[in-house]
């Protein structure tokens, strides 16, 4: 949502026929008419707390009242359009958040967004080599202390306990570009192995021949971390909290986010 150019990319898109999805956490939104667009089809949400304190574990500095307040003004101007895009909510469920999950779903419910919780994971291909290698850095065991006191590891990281490795990524089937136009090779990888190439100056037929051909790749197909990067586990069965596709959304007035501060990075 922060590049200047967002709505031109989206039209740019539509004009060679491709529908458009968008992933956000929402912290900062400009007005949603600047961007919304018939081909946008999706807007997904990204939150892992569903109160003030929960909110701000992993996202620093934000602020959750400014945040949901953005998903209703975004929300209300998709019905005042009548657009097509639709909302989704992922949930990232930790052991700090899972008791807000009934507040989660009604809030999705009552305004039409998709809630699709799922289990938060180590965050990134770096964040599984922390925790499942060696090093003994204080950096590194901070972490292995937050994922352990946090994460529900026995449910995010099947394959990787078991070793399963696999041979074709998923990553490979989606295009990821990066808020700069940068295409990456993952979206879960923060170092690119191979440089960061602008869509509009990649060989894009010898980016994907090339993609997965590298160290980093090679590791985490080969160790389960790709496997377990892949598969969002849903905690219906354990929590008793099922995914809604959101029912029509209701006529509520519009919460003023005038008081709210200025949210930070998330």
């Amino acid at each position: 949502m922060l590049h200047p150019e967002l709505d031109q990319f989206v039209e740019l898109a539509g004009r060679h026929d491709f529908a458009v999805a968008l992933s956000s956490n929402l912290v900062r939104m400009p007005e949603p008419g600047w961007f919304l667009r018939p081909n946008l089809y999706m807007v997904s949400i990204s939150m892992s707390g569903f109160s003030d304190e929960t909110y701000a574990i992993n996202h620093r500095g934000g602020s959750f009242s400014r945040v949901t307040a953005n998903v209703k003004r975004l929300a209300e101007s998709i019905g005042t359009t009548g657009l097509p895009t639709k909302l989704e909510l992922r949930f990232h469920v930790y052991r700090y958040n899972a008791n807000e999950l009934p507040e989660a779903r009604a809030f999705c419910r009552d305004w039409g967004i998709r809630f699709q919780p799922y289990y938060g994971s180590f965050g990134s291909v770096e964040g599984f080599r922390t925790f499942f290698d060696t090093g003994t850095s204080e950096q590194a065991q901070r972490f292995r202390d937050y994922v352990r006191e946090h994460v529900f590891i026995e449910r995010v990281a099947r394959n990787s306990l078991a070793g399963r490795s696999i041979q074709v990524c998923p990553q490979e089937q989606v295009l990821t570009i990066d808020w700069d136009g940068s295409v990456l090779t993952c979206c879960a990888l923060w170092e690119e192995p191979g440089g960061r190439p602008r869509i509009w100056e990649a060989d894009l037929a010898k980016y994907a021949a090339q993609r997965t051909q590298n160290e980093v790749c090679h590791q985490c197909m080969s160790k389960g971390w790709a496997a377990d990067i892949n598969t969002f586990v849903g905690p219906e069965e354990a929590l008793g909290v099922h995914e809604t596709s959101g029912s029509e959304r209701q006529n509520k007035p519009l919460e003023s986010d005038e008081d709210v501060d200025s949210a930070g990075h998330g």
